[in-house]
């Protein structure tokens, strides 16, 4: 069954970094065709806000493997005026990602130089309510209950904090430049609920996986948009949160 939820949309497509929903990213590039894609896109204060499709690079844990382009990605929105610099020849620009999505035909150029493609939009939704009526149900009430065990603290547990508050509690010592944890906290907005895991691992996964990097976590960004499942999607974010904290408090550093 498709998972597709919106007609197939042809969009521009820049291979950057690996976005997830909901995260900014504020970038200068002095690419030529980048400088002329956010040029024709035009952005305006009274219209609707330009968008294009980002993608990622795959790269290999095998030796010797060449990185690849990803097939999925996010939509993402220009919030803001570009600015461009008195040559004309870089730009600066305020990204937000939005939907997900994955690439689904053929690429091919612009005239103005870019690459385009047409990409099919993927709705968590959409998605779980397919899993819930197929084969394997027990797999979204698992994703659920892995998604609860981040914000709860077990009976049995001597933790004083949840997982969540556990990280911010720590990811706060270890921050860049002073009030990077809150701001970030602001842009990534409330948490999903258990209800809706795929989003609550998407949310993790912003979090100690934030742009710019924070450095205390293990990259999960392309393993959660590669994910097929619920379940897939919650193992991914938990892991990666537990590690980031166990890096953190010095029990098991990573590097």
């Amino acid at each position: 069954m498709t998972e597709v939820v919106d007609k197939e949309t042809k969009l521009p497509l820049v291979v950057a970094d690996t976005m997830l929903p909901r995260q900014i990213l504020s970038m200068e590039s002095d690419s030529e065709l980048f400088v002329n894609l956010i040029n024709e896109l035009k952005y305006s204060d009274f219209g609707p806000p330009p968008t294009f499709a980002m993608i990622g690079i795959q790269r290999s844990v095998v030796p010797g493997v060449q990185p690849t382009f990803m097939k999925n990605g996010v939509e993402v929105t220009v919030l803001e005026k570009p600015t461009f610099s008195s040559s004309g020849k870089t730009v600066t620009v305020r990204l937000q990602g939005g939907r997900r999505f994955r690439i689904a035909g053929e690429l091919a150029n612009h005239p103005g130089g870019w690459t385009e493609s047409r990409v099919e939009f993927l709705d968590s939704t959409l998605q779980e309510q397919i899993e819930e009526n197929g084969s394997n149900p027990l797999d979204l009430a698992i994703a659920m209950s892995l998604a609860r065990n981040l914000t709860s603290i077990p009976h049995e547990s001597n933790r004083t904090q949840n997982y969540v508050e556990e990280w911010l509690s720590l990811a706060r010592q270890n921050q860049r430049s002073e009030g990077q944890i809150n701001t970030l906290l602001e842009e990534l907005g409330e948490m999903p609920d258990d209800e809706s895991p795929s989003e609550c691992a998407f949310w993790i996964g912003a979090l100690i996986n934030p742009l710019p990097a924070l450095g205390v976590a293990m990259e999960i960004r392309p393993g959660l948009l590669l994910a097929t499942t619920a379940r897939e999607r919650m193992e991914i974010a938990l892991e990666g949160i537990q590690r980031s904290i166990s890096h953190m408090n010095g029990s098991r550093r990573m590097w």
